[in-house]
Parts: structure tokens; sequence; C-alpha cells
């Protein structure tokens, strides 16, 4: 009877194992490559050099990011565009080798904010990514491994703290585990 038990105890243990395995693999982590697509952004610029910071921090992190022209060049080959990626990001799934899973991010500028107080940038006007939605889509099954929302804090923009390699920063942070 208690080796009935056992066996039971075992053999539960084991699936148990396998299929935590199983979720741990479909997660965003430095055993996938990734392909970190310019955010969508109504300043193209912005998101450009906020997707590449990204980059370069998750990079940092030891994630294996590949070259966005060499993944541009993917997409050609396939009849695709970034903008067709950002507007339905499931328009590449089961269609390219070249990586594991796709960054994207959807950012939300701040363009009406005018600067108050005295100073040299009194009554100036600021823009700021207010919201950075980030989402990292798996290319074999179209299913979102991880997300992450950034949200500005306005009085770190004033003080001019909320660069675009810290927004990379705390969005590399979140996504990854570290």
């Amino acid at each position: 009877m208690k080796s009935g038990i056992c066996l039971i105890l075992i053999i539960y243990l084991f699936s148990y194992c396998t299929s935590t395995q199983e979720l741990t693999k479909d997660r965003f982590s430095t055993q996938k490559k990734y392909a970190v697509i310019p955010f969508d952004c109504p300043d193209k610029e912005y998101g450009e050099r906020l997707s590449k910071e990204v980059t370069v921090w998750l990079e940092t992190f030891d994630y294996e990011i590949m070259n966005d022209t060499e993944f541009k060049k993917n997409l050609e080959n396939i009849n695709l565009t970034v903008d067709d990626l950002n507007k339905n990001y499931n328009s590449i799934v089961g269609k390219t080798k070249s990586v594991d899973a796709v960054v994207l991010g959807y950012i939300k500028m701040d363009k009406g904010t005018t600067v108050k107080g005295t100073g040299s940038s009194s009554g100036r006007q600021i823009s700021f990514a207010d919201r950075c939605d980030v989402i990292v889509v798996d290319i074999t099954s179209g299913a979102i491994i991880e997300r992450t929302t950034y949200i500005a804090d306005p009085d770190a923009v004033f003080k001019g703290k909320a660069t675009i390699e810290e927004v990379a920063k705390k969005i590399a942070l979140q996504l990854s585990p570290h």
C-alpha cells in the first residue's frame, strides 16, 4: 500500500516539474532570441530611440537581441514591415524562424504640458512619454509571454530625470526577472 502511494507521489511530482518547466520555457528568458521592434509612437524618432535604448539594456542583462537591420530584412523577405507588426503582431506568427519572440511598445505622448514656475524653462512646452505599454510576443504561438507598462511621473519629467535612457532601463528591469 505504501509503495503505491509513493509511486503516485513520484508521478505527481514528475508531472508537476515538467509542467513548470514548460511554463518557464515560454516566459521571457535569456534562453530565447528576441527582436525589439521600433516602438509605435506619435513621435517616430522618440519611439525608435526608446526601443534602441531598451535593446541596449536587455543586452546588458544578457538577452540575445537580433540586429535591427537584419530583422527588418527578414521582415521584407516575408512581405511585412514594422508598421504591419505594430498594427497586428499576429501577422508574423509562424512566418520566421530568425527569432523566438518580438518586443513591441506602444507609447502615448503628453504634448500639452507647460513648465510652470520661474527659470529659463518656464512657459516652455514639453513632450514626454506619458505611458508606454510593452508586450513580448512568442513568434510560434502568437501568445503574449510578458507585458509591462511604464507610466511617467510628471515631477521627474520636470526635474529632467525622465530621460529616454532611464525610461528604457525601467522597462527592461520590469521585463527582466533580474
